[in-house]
């Protein structure tokens, strides 16, 4: 059985976007973002909500 990993951002107060989905708090750069990316590389399932997939496919 493969095992199952949790992985989201979120910020200080527990949010994934602020207002109006704004995400202007996320770093789109550096170090933290790479590992990000690298993880999902090595992931073979991603499960993602509607609003979460549609947002990153723009």
């Amino acid at each position: 059985m493969n095992k199952i990993i949790y992985y989201v951002a979120t910020s200080l107060d527990g949010y994934i976007s602020g207002l109006d989905e704004d995400i202007s708090g996320f770093v789109g750069v550096g170090s933290g973002l790479q590992k990000y990316l690298d993880d999902l590389k090595g992931f073979e399932t991603d499960i993602m909500g509607r609003k979460t997939y549609e947002f990153g496919y723009k």
